[in-house]
């Protein structure tokens, strides 16, 4: 092998990704049929979220080397990558088939599971890895956090413990057992386990979202909320779509049984008020704790420019919504009830938007929520020229249901997408 290529290995085994890249490209440039090179450079691009170039790497380096397994098992890493996970496992199957005996190949499988929620899956090919390698890293990793997702976390605990004891330099291990202790409410100790993963590698985005889930946990709303999403984060998609189909139909029932039985009102009333506002939470409770995170020395640090956006855009909604609800109940009047529904009610879809990844579902977003504002002028349009709107009332009010079952309708666009790709 050349010197470049020997280069490139040592430089990958540090995790010095960008660096190896140029050597592999170096090696390739003296000898394009060097099937592993091409290989290598796409587990490069994979760890540096180049999926699709990856992905052509690693169909070269099964043109050159078709029966070797270690292609096979870097083109599933790199669909793996690109979110197509049903190709990504036939690609690790070949892999496992092609050379049984390596553990990284039960990874990978196990990786895969842990991407589509099949985490008995997960658990099993993770397993089945450590029979081959009792002490391969990826595999205890995975295998600690299939167990989380299946509510195991004493064994979970354990494996994680006696990782660290093998190799306390690990920054995933230790990521990962703090989003253990999230789940078990520990809030400080996973800060501490979050705090050495960003320690021994600052750019492990898995640590820094914990981290950031750690902080916002000292406010006793958001850490109500967070063990709700941490409670769906283990449930099927099936079970998840049907929990958030309960909550909305049942609100819906409890309405329909105090407009026919006024009586029981004193106990709706109360139910169907709090159950909205946890409804509101679910969609904006992140960004809103974000908001105050900005205000934090630290846990402004810790946020990205992007989410620090989506903090300002979501909390000034909020902010602006409840001010102008607190006018309204003070002295009811159109100047602000108009601006207490437009900033209450956007507050969905801008939610929905900043979820979207960047790309074509984040431009739909944009463009739906441009409608919804063009849609709420003519409601504008009443309180800043009250008597010369171009706008009759009747245009108004069919703005303003438009607008209102918009945002509502923005609500069903991640299950929507959700069941897509879980078709997918």
């Amino acid at each position: 092998m050349s010197v470049a290529f020997q280069r490139g290995i040592v430089l990958y085994g540090q995790g010095r990704y960008d660096l190896a890249d140029k050597e592999f490209r170096q090696s390739l440039a003296e000898d394009p049929e060097n099937g592993l090179a091409h290989a290598y450079l796409s587990l490069c691009l994979s760890s540096l979220d180049r999926h699709a170039e990856a992905l052509a790497e690693a169909d070269e380096a099964i043109r050159v080397d078709p029966g070797e397994g270690f292609p096979h098992h870097v083109r599933g890493r790199a669909l793996l990558g690109n979110d197509r996970y049903r190709e990504a496992e036939a690609e690790a199957m070949q892999a496992v088939e092609l050379e049984p005996t390596d553990a990284d190949n039960r990874a990978l499988l196990s990786a895969i599971f842990c991407a589509r929620r099949q985490w008995q899956a997960a658990l099993d090919a993770a397993n089945a890895g450590l029979e081959l390698d009792a002490e391969h890293s990826e595999c205890r990793n995975l295998r600690g956090m299939a167990l989380v997702q299946l509510g195991r976390n004493a064994e979970a605990a354990h494996s994680f413990g006696s990782a660290l004891a093998d190799d306390p330099e690990n920054a995933i291990t230790h990521a990962n057992q703090g989003w253990n202790l999230l789940h078990q409410a520990n809030y400080k100790g996973a800060l501490e386990h979050f705090r050495e993963a960003l320690r021994l590698d600052p750019n492990l985005e898995y640590a820094r979202i914990g981290i950031i889930e750690a902080l916002k946990a000292h406010h006793f709303v958001y850490r109500t909320m967070l063990r709700f999403f941490l409670w769906m984060s283990r449930q099927s998609q099936i079970a998840q779509t049907a929990i958030i189909l309960g909550m909305v139909f049942g609100r819906q029932a409890l309405a329909h049984i105090e407009k026919a039985y006024p009586a029981f009102a004193p106990f709706t009333t109360p139910i169907l008020a709090l159950s909205f506002g946890f409804i509101v939470l679910t969609w904006v409770a992140g960004p809103v704790f974000n908001f105050l995170l900005m205000f934090n020395r630290f846990g402004r640090l810790a946020l990205k420019p992007a989410e620090k956006l989506e903090a300002g855009v979501i909390g000034g909604s909020l902010t602006l919504a409840t001010g102008f609800f607190i006018a309204n109940t003070i002295k009811s009047s159109d100047p602000t009830f108009v601006p207490m529904l437009f900033f209450g009610l956007m507050l969905f879809p801008l939610a929905v938007m900043f979820r979207q990844k960047s790309g074509r579902g984040r431009l739909i977003m944009l463009a739906f929520v441009a409608t919804m504002f063009v849609v709420y002028i003519p409601a504008f349009s009443h309180i800043l020229l009250p008597s010369s709107s171009p706008f009759t009332w009747d245009q108004t009010e069919q703005g303003l249901m438009i607008f209102i079952y918009g945002c509502m309708f923005s609500t069903w666009i991640p299950m929507l997408l959700g069941w897509r790709e879980a078709a997918r």
